[in-house]
């Protein structure tokens, strides 16, 4: 008798675990299922513009050459792309392609200080407009102190 015990005991726990598995599972596959319902939705609102004028820029921040890599002799380009608003700040940036990581902050850093003149409009309004931008980094070059 303690034998069967034991095994409804063991079935008692594998039917226990096994429902706790199909709510978790169900859970994933409703949570996924709603990310991509709303990525599919937002990506519909985003607004095409037709630009007239790309934003210039009209300050660039200087680039701090990272000591790290300065050390190690490291070069190379990293493009960031950067969301000038309507009123020339950049609102995000990101990199996009790196030759190096450990440049990739320094070159962010910058990117978040400049200023430009904003994106218009075929209707001659402002606009946010994605730009991108290359910052090399290039040892022996001043005084290490940025990149173009």
């Amino acid at each position: 008798m303690v034998e069967m015990g034991y095994t409804l005991t063991k079935t008692t726990i594998l039917l226990q675990e096994a429902q706790m598995e199909i709510p978790r599972f169900i859970f994933r596959s409703v949570l996924l299922t709603a990310l991509i319902s709303f990525l599919i939705s937002w990506a519909g609102t985003q607004e095409k513009v037709k630009i007239e004028k790309m934003p210039e820029p009209k300050t660039k921040a200087e680039v701090i050459y990272p000591e790290e890599a300065m050390k190690a002799g490291v070069e190379g380009k990293v493009y960031v792309q950067m969301l000038v608003d309507a009123q020339g700040n950049v609102a995000e940036a990101k990199v996009l392609k790196s030759d190096a990581k450990v440049l990739e902050k320094a070159a962010l850093d910058a990117a978040r200080q400049w200023t430009f003149s904003p994106g218009i409009s075929k209707e001659k309004k402002p606009v946010s407009v994605w730009v991108t931008v290359p910052f090399r980094f290039k040892l022996g070059e001043g005084k290490e102190k940025g990149a173009k």
